[in-house]
């Protein structure tokens, strides 16, 4: 009988335990009442054409009502879309978060596509690119099993401003293009108009300007038939960059005139796109005052150092020019070192702090790829990083060393006849201004990384011609003979198996050009430009002793 006793005992506590899981189950599992489920799916429908009503209605919605794991998240993704539509912020830890934990390991496709997009737009607005990224890119997965060409499109947009952020612009162009043709597909014309906005400025920044320019265009003339003032406003920035770094700065001056009312909205960049311009066309005090104005307006301490810089320089103070010139170069640098430092940071938030919910999914799958992808993307926005960087500074030794060059080329030579300095100096002089007016502007173009390597190019190609300029080589030629007794007819009599090398090296020598004048028109440096003198002084004592032997070899 005790033994009976304690089976029946064992059994109610059986059929305790099991009515009690039961319960929980249907609690869970049946947990929204038929009103709470319909108000839920009610603001679902209308959340895009009726933001404000769908607004209104999750508002009255009491989440205490919603249980149950799948209709807490259902809920929790119907309301950050609503609030998407409203233009109103998503709390990160109780909606977007909780949002990512659930539908990573969702086989519900089309609602993992959504919530996976909302999570990352959430990253995004919170500076939190590779995570934004990776979401992104998870939700993108999903939308390749569904025929959802509008979220597609919103998803390569995101991407596409992703990459920008992070100055990688093709990529950004690429997702920009693939976004377009989804939003084409979806027949949402402001989406597709919005995109070729996008496409310009990508295009702008790799400096593809004429088919910028088209796009950027195209994207205008839809903004001003629709009145939309804002995208208008925004457009026109970038179609001013491109006629600044083409230097068409009479062109950007009709832009701002025609477009003024719009470009205002946005005042502190107006304003001191207008100091840039009035600085340019030679009106320093307008220059000065639109840099007040700007100041009034808070603008960005980047931007007005950088135009404070320009100004300074067309007013002729060079010791304040100078002083906004290097607080120029060092924010770029800080800026440059902080895009370096941030993908960093975020991996190491990614990998390793146990505070992180995206990191303690169940899924080890889900973990490590999410992980691997971070790393990856870190590694390559670091690596675009190092390479901008060393080449900014190989273009700005490049320069430094150009200028320093020219500036012995516009000769001062006391021991030659001021009337051969003349006609030297007359000789160069155009090509001269032209190389002078190009370091100027490649100087304004500090912040502008497009502009500079634009002057850079200019620069290069103007010094390979005269390199390469075979007239004005002879007229230098006459010009040593005319004036030196012609030195250089005699040295060619006595020494004709001189190499051609050899000859321009003699006549630059006699012209009175610098070492580093000279390696700059051979392509060469100044230490083997010594010793190629020193070769040909060789030469010219195994030519033979002549009157002037001594003349030719004291000269180079």
């Amino acid at each position: 009988m005790k033994l009976i006793g304690q089976k029946v005992g064992t059994y109610n506590i059986i059929n305790k335990t099991l009515l009690s899981l039961l319960l929980i189950i249907i609690l869970e599992g049946c947990s929204v009442d038929s009103k709470t489920h319909k108000l839920i799916r009610h603001a679902e429908e209308i959340a895009m054409e009726l933001p404000d009503s769908a607004l209104r209605v999750v508002q009255s919605i009491d989440p205490e009502r919603v249980r149950g794991r799948h209709n807490r998240a259902h809920y929790k993704l119907v309301v950050a879309e609503v609030h998407y539509y409203n233009r109103l912020a998503v709390d990160r830890d109780t909606i977007a978060q909780p949002l990512f934990d659930y539908y990573i390991e969702s086989d519900n496709h089309a609602e993992r596509a959504r919530a996976l997009y909302q999570h990352a737009i959430v990253m995004q607005a919170e500076g939190e690119n590779a995570r934004a990224m990776f979401s992104l890119m998870e939700s993108e997965k999903s939308l390749s099993l569904l025929d959802n060409p509008r979220l597609s499109g919103l998803i390569y947009l995101t991407k596409g401003e992703i990459y920008g952020a992070e100055c990688l612009f093709q990529n950004a162009l690429e997702e920009y293009q693939k976004s377009k043709e989804y939003f084409d597909k979806a027949n949402l014309q402001y989406h597709s108009v919005f995109c070729d906005f996008c496409i310009g400025k990508s295009l702008n920044y790799l400096n593809q300007f004429d088919e910028a320019e088209e796009y950027l265009q195209h994207s205008l003339e839809y903004a001003i038939s629709t009145n939309n003032s804002p995208l208008v406003a925004k457009i026109l920035l970038p179609l001013f960059e491109i006629y600044y770094s083409t230097l068409q700065f009479g062109k950007a001056l009709l832009l701002f005139d025609e477009y003024e009312e719009y470009i205002k909205q946005t005042p502190a960049t107006y304003y001191t796109n207008r100091a840039i311009l009035s600085a340019k066309m030679g009106n320093a005090s307008n220059a000065m005052n639109y840099l007040r104005l700007a100041e009034e307006e808070k603008c960005d301490v980047t931007d007005l150092e950088y135009t404070y810089y320009i100004v300074y320089r067309t007013l002729g103070d060079s010791e304040k020019a100078l002083e906004y010139h290097e607080k120029c170069i060092k924010r770029q640098n800080e800026l440059t070192l902080s895009s370096l430092n941030a993908p960093i940071l975020n991996l190491q938030i990614e990998l390793g702090i146990s505070e992180n919910n995206a990191l303690q999914v169940r899924n080890e799958n889900i973990k490590l790829r999410y992980t691997l992808f971070i790393a990856l993307l870190s590694f390559i926005i670091i690596s675009g990083v190092f390479y901008y960087l060393n080449r900014q500074r190989k273009h700005q030794a490049e320069i430094e060393q150009y200028i320093s060059t020219i500036k012995e080329l516009q000769m001062t030579t006391k021991d030659l006849p001021s009337q051969m300095n003349d006609s030297i100096d007359k000789l160069y002089k155009s090509r001269f201004k032209e190389l002078n007016d190009l370091y100027d502007i490649y100087y304004d173009s500090v912040g502008s990384t497009r502009q500079m390597r634009i002057i850079f190019e200019q620069i290069s190609n103007t010094i390979n011609s005269i390199k390469c300029d075979k007239k004005r080589l002879a007229e230098l030629e006459k010009i040593v003979n005319e004036y030196r007794g012609n030195m250089m007819s005699k040295l060619l009599d006595l020494c004709p198996n001189l190499s051609e090398r050899q000859r321009k090296i003699a006549l630059f020598s006699y012209a009175g050009f610098s070492l580093r004048a000279i390696a700059l028109f051979m392509d060469s440096n100044p230490t083997q430009i010594s010793k190629d003198k020193y070769k040909i002084k060789g030469i010219i004592k195994s030519c033979g002793d002549t009157k002037d032997t001594e003349l030719f070899i004291n000269s180079l």
